[in-house]
């Protein structure tokens, strides 16, 4: 535990074998004096503390990969970890990956700690993967493509930061977990409060949610772990709502009531760009969840609204007849012939017995249908636009549910909507107003997340002004700032962030980032004020103080309600780059690593989450987030399908290290198809077979290999130890002194010589050649015999 080459505390200095007493330092062999400490060939001067590759300075005691410290305790690689252990890399498997990865160990290269060659910094972020699943071989491209561009850089003496992370998924968490207690408890979100059911989400995370993490170690995956971040962690939570108060505050946030695409399944609005389009080229049958039998799509209904106080009639048509119970009005070209009689007279609604007028609007296609068109303003999205330019009031008809509402009428409350389409049909064809109905080619909008219709809702929601922040994103492209590779998708770029409009952040979901906004009750204030008065904070008391002020009260007179929404899961994976490393803080990793060097990601998420970044990234920090994006192919099936495990033809890329056998496979992807719940490798729970048994032998060689190495060099040492102490007792000069030579008798030379005791040898390591020593060289090899030892240990533990 003392001088230049100390070999340590715990290991070495106890027992009744440490190396500190018994055999170093005691003894006429003592390890302490003879050999390390004294004569030509002392280890302590020549070897271990000398020269350019000393181990007492240099790589034991100092420097970034000094054994004592950082690398075998510390860090992604400590040897405590799961990267020794598991994985096609073990120690327990081949010699090159035990020496790549004692490479990685000894130089510790994951760390951006280290010194480097050039005075640069290379970072990026991976893309969170969502916490719910588990990776396939669409991620596996991405840290392939990832590691490889972090690992060139390090070799070009970058300091290299490459940040791992996981998404909290909001929509696809809470799914998994309301199935998981559906099913296990027999009970649905709404028989929880908010907390406990929070909590469940909490708990099924902290089992479930660190698959990704390690699928990532044990494809070997350079990142550094140190910096690991999940976007509900408290320092990320701040940063996203520090997001939202200084854009509310810049009124680049607002709230408004607009159409928005909903779900009925999950209850909740979704974005534009989460809604799929579904070709149809005429009648189709279709699974819609929480429907037993499938639904009728592409067909359209023609049906007429007669003339109140006339003759006559005007037919519409209408892919949706169900809506027909919102219907406000009726709109029909100007220049249509047909309707040149009809202009400003009125409708009668059959159900509801309310009046609907005729009006006229240029955008209006004569050509399609009869060309008169039934307007549904809060549930249509054209027909919104219409209601706006004509002041049309807004009716809606079809709860979030899904189910008909009351201003239905009584024999349709509570419905469901394409349950209700079929009653609606009927109940004209007994008015004697239905007029028929044909195949008709459509899109269907269908939610990317649930796979149900999306139903357009008029909602109050938060919304992001996105026209002015999609400009700068184009312009950084245009000129140069902003890399995007391959350069054909400059043109996509540009043409979808110049049309794009306002993004809807509100979901109605319990999980996630509560929006950090509060409606206000004042002191007599009426239910028609109390729906506009909002005010956000970062807390709730910054939240009153800014009310007070606001509205000119005193903040004990402030109530607050907190909005139960949460953002939407985009919104806080668009502050990544820069929320990773310490924002809103200004931490040394913020002003050493961003902007991020690049981002590498697949072509898909160009719009969900690239151009977000973008926008987000320039307007809060006041820089690009990275320099260059990369945006490598969609690994697809051979029917062009995106791996998706509602498809069932996702491949889990350990299944591609470890192998799996077909009927493992199978029955893997059926059940994927039939549950999003995450799935480990079947590989690891098979039953033992023929070729299992013969390999565990095989993997049993190498220990046995290493304890024989280990009880030779054991045997050697010990041998020449005790000859070593019975030459002590014999000679006690402690050298075998060679007989007196001379040019004239080298006869006697070669007596004297064959009379030596026969464990003294010429010594190699004195600059005399006729110095002899006793046995020392299996004292040297005795280190080698604990290597070896503990090498077979890793083996078998490994086994």
């Amino acid at each position: 535990t003392q001088g230049p080459c100390h070999l340590g505390n715990n290991i070495l200095t106890k027992g009744p074998c440490r190396l500190g007493n018994n055999i170093f330092t005691q003894g006429p062999c003592h390890l302490g004096n003879n050999i390390f400490t004294q004569g030509p060939c002392r280890l302590g001067n020549n070897i271990f503390t000398q020269g350019p590759c000393h181990l007492g300075n240099n790589i034991f005691t100092q420097g970034p990969c000094h054994l004592g410290n950082n690398i075998l305790t510390k860090g992604p690689c400590c040897l405590s970890d799961n990267i020794i252990t598991q994985g096609p890399c073990c120690l327990g498997n081949n010699i090159v990956c035990l020496l790549l990865f004692i490479y990685v160990v000894f130089f510790h290269i994951f760390q951006e700690s280290l010194p480097q060659a050039v005075d640069q910094t290379f970072s990026l972020c991976i893309p969170p993967p969502n916490v719910t699943g588990t990776l396939h071989l669409g991620h596996a491209l991405t840290v392939a493509v990832e590691d490889a561009l972090v690992r060139w850089r390090r070799m070009q003496g970058y300091r290299v930061l490459w940040v791992p992370g996981c998404d909290h998924a909001g929509i696809a968490t809470q799914s998994v977990v309301e199935r998981k207690l559906l099913r296990e408890q027999g009970r649905s979100r709404k028989d929880f409060s908010r907390e406990e059911f929070l909590q469940e989400i909490w708990k099924w995370k902290n089992e479930k949610g660190d698959e990704i993490y390690q699928q990532l170690r044990r494809m070997g995956a350079s990142l550094d772990w140190s910096r690991a971040c999940f976007t509900l962690d408290p320092s990320f939570s701040r940063a996203v709502t520090e997001a939202f108060v200084r854009l509310s505050d810049s009124g680049l946030i607002y709230r408004s009531e607009a159409l928005v695409n909903w779900s009925c399944a999950l209850e909740s609005a979704i974005s534009d760009i989460e809604v799929d389009s579904q070709e149809l080229c005429g009648q189709t049958m279709l699974s819609v969840p929480g429907y037993d039998n499938k639904v009728e799509f592409g067909t359209m209904v023609t049906f007429a609204y007669p003339l109140d106080g006339h003759d006559g009639e005007v037919c519409v048509s209408t892919t949706r007849p169900e809506t027909m119970l919102g219907d406000v009005a009726v709109a029909v070209h100007p220049d249509d012939p047909r309707y040149q009689a009809h202009h400003g007279k009125q409708l009668r609604h059959p159900f509801t017995d309310r009046l609907l007028p005729v009006i006229t609007d240029r955008t209006v296609d004569m050509q399609l249908g009869t060309g008169a068109v039934k307007v549904t303003p809060a549930h249509d999205h054209a027909d919104f636009l219409l209601s706006q330019r004509h002041s049309l009031p807004r009716l809606t008809v079809i709860s979030g549910d899904g189910t008909m509402s009351p201003p239905c009428g009584h024999w349709l409350q509570g419905v469901k909507r394409f349950d209700a389409r079929q009653q609606v049909v009927d109940a004209l064809m007994e008015r004697k107003l239905f007029r028929g109905k044909k195949s008709h080619a459509m899109t269907l909008p269908v939610c990317s997340r649930s796979g149900d219709v999306i139903e357009p809702l008029l909602k109050k929601q938060w919304f992001v002004r996105c026209e002015e922040m999609a400009q700068k994103a184009v312009q950084a492209v245009e000129e140069g700032e902003l890399e995007i590779i391959p350069h054909s998708y400059d043109k996509t770029w540009k043409s979808w962030l110049s049309n794009i409009s306002d993004w809807c952040v509100s979901r109605q979901l319990w999980w996630g980032h509560q929006i950090p906004a509060y409606r206000v009750q004042l002191p007599d204030s009426t239910d028609t004020q109390q729906e506009e008065l909002w005010v956000c904070g970062r807390s709730e008391d910054e939240a009153r103080q800014r009310a007070a002020v606001k509205y000119g009260v005193k903040q004990e007179d402030v109530a607050l309600t907190q909005d139960p929404d949460v953002l939407d899961t985009w919104f806080s994976s668009g502050l990544f780059p820069f929320a990773m490393l310490g924002w809103p803080d200004k931490t040394p990793d913020l002003q050493r690593f961003y902007p991020n060097s690049i981002l590498e990601t697949g072509s898909d998420l160009v719009f969900f989450w690239v151009a977000r970044m973008v926008m987000l990234g320039a307007e809060l920090t006041g820089q690009l987030p990275f320099r260059q994006v990369l945006l490598h192919s969609m690994v697809r099936d051979k029917h062009g399908r995106k791996m998706s495990k509602s498809l069932g033809n996702v491949i889990d890329p350990l299944d591609v290290i470890h192998g799996v056998s077909l009927e493992v496979r199978r029955s893997c992807s059926s059940f994927s198809s039939s549950s999003s719940s995450p799935v480990s490798s079947p590989f690891l729970n098979s039953p033992p077979t023929v070729l299992n048994i013969l390999l565990m032998f095989l993997l049993l060689l190498p220990l046995l290999f290493h304890l024989l190495i280990f009880l030779f060099f054991h045997l050697l040492f010990l041998q020449s130890f005790w000859l070593l102490l019975l030459h002590q007792i014999i000679h006690p000069c402690c050298v075998c002194s060679p007989p007196e030579t001379s040019s004239s008798s080298s006869s006697s030379s070669s007596s004297s010589s064959s009379s030596l005791p026969w464990f003294c040898f010429p010594s190699f390591f004195s600059s005399s050649s006729h110095s002899y020593a006793p046995t020392l060289f299996p004292i040297f090899f005795y280190p080698f015999s604990y290597f070896s030892i503990f090498s077979a240990f890793f083996s078998f533990f490994h086994f």
